[in-house]
């Protein structure tokens, strides 16, 4: 019974962690349309980078903030659906060769 109950919380909760990495991956995608409509615009030359600059500093910093939700969110999915047979000490390595 346990063991059901904690395989369909489990379940739940990655099902919840997918749909937050789609949010995210959606979010991202918004972010870097915006980001290269602001080039087109600079590149174009109907505005100068002085007009952009900060439009363009706050979608990278909000790119950068949504990878690391997203590669977060990737991480616990991974950690979830690792086999539970694997020691703690393992486990502690595990992210240095994750993220490399």
């Amino acid at each position: 019974m346990l063991v059901q109950l904690t395989s369909e919380e489990l379940a739940h909760t990655s099902s919840e962690e997918r749909e937050k990495l789609q949010i995210l991956e959606d979010q991202i995608a918004d972010v870097g349309s915006r980001l290269g409509k602001l080039y087109d615009a600079w590149e174009t030359g109907k505005f100068r980078v002085g007009e952009l600059a900060p439009r363009i500093k706050a979608l990278t910093q909000k790119r950068e903030e949504l990878q690391c939700a997203k590669s977060d969110i990737k991480e616990r999915l991974w950690y979830k659906m690792a086999p539970h047979n694997i020691s703690e000490e393992t486990l502690g390595v595990l992210p240095l060769v994750h993220h490399g």
